[in-house]
């Protein structure tokens, strides 16, 4: 039986998520909007609050369709067979798993 996984490919529409930050977690969510075998373009779109926690925590989701900014394009990478791309040189976005993400921030 062979073990390896199938490669994840992306379509039009589809939410990708980043996380980043060092003091907290920031989340921003990009949905899909063009797409070649190698390069693909991407939005901004707006995300809402679903759960606050304490401490300044709490969980987010994307609004699809809600664009925020220009599009931009990038060129698609993959690790362990999962595409993602490059959005700042401290930040990267992968397909979103459809559950709220967590979030952390300060006052």
């Amino acid at each position: 039986m062979d073990n390896k996984q199938k490669k994840v490919e992306l379509s039009i529409g589809d939410i990708l998520v980043s996380s980043w930050g060092y003091d907290q977690t920031n989340i921003d969510f990009y949905q899909v909007i063009k797409l070649t075998k190698k390069m693909v373009m991407v939005s901004q779109v707006k995300n809402r609050i679903i759960e606050n926690g304490p401490n300044f925590t709490g969980k987010v989701e994307p609004i699809k369709d809600a664009f925020v900014g220009a599009p931009f394009k990038r060129k698609i990478m993959y690790y362990s067979d999962a595409p993602a791309i490059s959005i700042t040189s401290y930040s990267s976005a992968r397909p979103w798993g459809g559950k709220p993400e967590y979030f952390s921030s300060y006052a």
